[in-house]
């Protein structure tokens, strides 16, 4: 990881730090002077504030330093006194005059890929694909909204497809962080939901969480398919325990997604499987945090037959948000969606529409 930013024993003797952009806080003072930081020991309870080059602020947990492009900029705190701190901040005017949303930038960041830009789009759908897979997953779904004022934009994860060069994550805390650094600015847009498949739902969901420290509106939407609530208990892999040849057997046997033209490509294979550890890897050290209720309406999705989905997990998604949860199966087991893309887009619309007239809102 890259150690250009300001570190943690560095940032224990500096005193005063930027906190808020003069432009976005004109009512507001611009520093937070912070106490001596070497009075605690480190502490994952406790979180400060970072910031990037764009001026977007969000919570980091004490322990270990921000990812690149990050850099903290006040004391390590309690997290409501941080949520205090941030509340002070003036929040963007999500939606332009007209209803519409700002057109994307001609260059989009590493992890976006929108495959049918549109020059005003009403909504914008983020989809995060699930373990060892890539935005290409979702090929099918920009195609359902071509035509239509929705906008649909693929999160890449780093190290697969288009990333192929980067190293992948293998904690959810720094891929969070990262696609928030890299995303920030395009949510802030305006009208959004998210939507993930199994480990990208569990994505999605933390990352509305972070989102809750930082002036971005919350998302419209969750749309969690194919994973339970995050408190229900899960059988992941121990990946660092398993050999390849070991490893590959058990997610083929149970996720049967492995086809046999790569497992019988060694060259194709030695790319894809360092993504595939690792996003297993990051899945068995996920540890849930009681975090407050989100506001949130939750739309959960699974395959009929798929054998990882319980009734109790799926109904456990009410213990997170204050929001409704509504449920929609369809026939097929955990990779059910491309078979079902039209009911699929037929669910996410109905629920964009039925809250178009007060989707800036919810800003929680």
């Amino acid at each position: 990881m890259d150690t250009g930013y300001l570190s943690l024993s560095n940032l224990r003797h500096n005193q005063t730090n930027k906190l808020f952009p003069t432009r976005l806080t004109p009512n507001a003072s611009c520093t937070y002077t912070s106490p001596k930081m070497n009075q605690h020991p480190l502490d994952a309870n406790r979180y400060a504030i970072c910031e990037n080059a764009s001026g977007n602020r969000s919570f980091w947990k004490e322990g270990t330093p921000p990812p690149p492009g990050w850099k903290l900029v006040t004391s390590f705190m309690s997290l409501p006194s941080a949520e205090g701190l941030l509340s002070n901040q003036s929040r963007l005017n999500p939606k332009d005059r007209d209803g519409r949303l700002a057109q994307l930038p001609s260059k989009l960041p590493a992890c976006m890929i929108c495959p049918f830009r549109k020059e005003a789009p009403s909504h914008r759908l983020f989809c995060f694909p699930h373990a060892g897979s890539g935005a290409s997953f979702y090929h099918f779904m920009p195609r359902l909204w071509k035509d239509e004022d929705i906008e649909v934009i693929l999160i890449q994860y780093p190290g697969r497809e288009s990333r192929i060069a980067e190293d992948p994550s293998t904690q959810m805390d720094a891929l969070i962080q990262s696609i928030l650094g890299d995303t920030s600015d395009i949510l802030s847009r305006g009208s959004y939901s998210l939507f993930g498949h199994s480990m990208g739902a569990l994505a999605a969901f933390e990352l509305t969480h972070r989102i809750r420290g930082t002036s971005i509106p919350q998302p419209n939407h969750l749309f969690l398919s194919g994973r339970l609530a995050p408190d229900w208990k899960h059988d992941e892999l121990p990946v660092g325990s398993m050999t390849d040849d070991a490893f590959l057997a058990e997610v083929g046997r149970r996720y049967n997604a492995i086809p046999s033209a790569l497992l019988d490509n060694p060259d194709l294979l030695r790319i894809v499987l360092p993504s595939l550890r690792a996003d297993f890897t990051l899945m068995h050290a996920y540890r849930y945090a009681q975090k407050p209720l989100l506001s949130v309406p939750i739309i959960t999705l699974n395959g009929i037959q798929d054998p990882w989905i319980q009734p109790q997990g799926l109904d456990n998604w009410k213990r997170h948000t204050r929001g409704p949860v509504f449920h929609s199966s369809f026939e097929g087991d955990h990779f059910y969606m491309a078979p079902n893309a039209s009911g699929i887009k037929s669910i996410i619309d109905n629920h964009i529409l039925q809250s178009a007239s007060d989707c800036c809102s919810n800003t929680d």
